[in-house]
This record gives C-alpha cells, structure tokens and sequence, in this order.
C-alpha cells in the first residue's frame, strides 16, 4: 500500500512562483504554460485519462494543445475552465474575491462553484466572484497578458491601481497620497527590472517623489 501512495504522489508536479519572478514549463502534451508572481500551479508529470486536469492558485497565461479526444480543464478555488485548445490568461489569487479569465483565442467554457456556466469568446474578459456571479466585457487582451513577456502594459489606468498591481508583483507595500491617486497614465514597465527603478520610470510623468521607511515605499506628492 505504501508503495502505490508513493506511485500516486510522484504523479504530481507543484511549481510555487516568488513575488518579483515570473516562469515557464511546458507539460506533458505540449501545452505552454507561463506562471506570474506569488502563483502556484499543480500539474501532472504525464496525462493518462480522458481529460487533461491542472490547478492554478494566482495568475497563469496558457496555450494549450489542441487534443479534441482529451478536454483540458483548469481548476481554481471557484472556477472549472475547460478547453479544447486556445491562448488564454486566468488571475485567480486566493485573498481576492475577482476571478478573471481573458480569452486571446479559440473558446473556453466556464463553470463556477455556483454551477453558472458561461462561453467566452477571444477578446473577452469574465469576471467572476461569490456575490455577482458572471459579468462578461470586451477588453484589450495584450493589457492582460503582457506580463508573461515580462512587461506591465496600461492604458489611462489610474496611479493608485498601477501602484496596487507592481505592490502585488513584488510583494512591497507602496502606499500612494490621496492627492495623486486618480492621475492617470499611459504606458509599458519592464518587470524585469527591480522595483526602485520600475517606479523611478512610472513618476517621470509624476509630480511624486519616493520615499522608503519602515519597509514601505510611498508615493509623495513632490515638494516644490
């Protein structure tokens, strides 16, 4: 019996993604998956049913290889996606109460813990939480999934949330002045880079300065 428990757990691969680092494996049949800052994926080492299952907890950008004997489904803590073959992005971190899935291409159904099911179509976002159910709307997908190149795009996108998310990745607290919160900006960050100089790049167009105390970074408005 203690052999075939030890058979069962080798059959699985956990890769768990620092914040500030992003990665990539290709699985079993092929498909590519990239993994985002403090993300976790759970995959089989190979594929032998009939359905192709993996588990992300955070965000993931997969392509997926088209088999249309062997459905592939991704598992989150509310959500079942299944697939066939396609390019599409899942955010689904544990502590926030949206789940998205932007599809770029081929289709997915979704299928939440409230037994809602709904088709989404390339160019799309779903948003999904506990409370609201579905809401489905037209999004530039390359704002989603720009990331996995390691590039933070954003379009007219207040301050306060660019701050929020590049908090998120690199697991720093950044606290912003109210005063500066609802600028907007327009732009392309390099995560590759680390954080001093992301934001440093982010507040050229700023009227902010940056200051650190206490391990937290806040975003100032700047004395003249």
């Amino acid at each position: 019996a203690t052999e075939k428990k030890e058979e069962a757990a080798e059959e699985y691969n956990q890769i768990i993604v620092p914040k500030g680092r992003r990665s990539m494996i290709v699985l079993a049949d092929n498909s590519k998956i990239w993994i985002n800052s403090g993300s976790k994926v759970i995959y089989p080492r190979s594929f032998k049913g009939e359905k192709r299952q993996i588990y992300v907890e955070g965000e993931a950008f997969l392509d997926v290889y088209h088999d249309k004997s062997r459905p592939f489904i991704v598992k989150t803590n509310k959500m079942d996606i299944q697939v066939l073959g396609t390019t599409f992005n899942v955010c689904a971190y544990e502590k926030e109460n949206i789940q998205t899935v932007v599809l770029v291409t081929g289709k997915v159904e979704v299928k939440t813990n409230n037994n809602e099911t709904k088709t989404l179509s390339p160019n799309n976002l779903l948003a999904y939480n506990d409370q609201q159910g579905i809401s489905v709307h037209p999004v530039d997908v390359q704002e989603y999934i720009a990331w996995k190149d390691g590039f933070y795009q954003f379009k007219k996108e207040r301050l306060e949330i660019i701050t929020k998310k590049l908090s998120k990745y690199y697991g720093k607290t950044i606290i912003t002045d109210k005063q500066l919160a609802n600028i907007t900006c327009s732009g392309k960050l390099d995560l590759k880079e680390e954080l001093d100089d992301v934001l440093h790049t982010l507040i050229q167009t700023v009227p902010a300065q940056i200051t650190e105390s206490n391990e937290k970074i806040y975003i100032n408005v700047k004395s003249k």
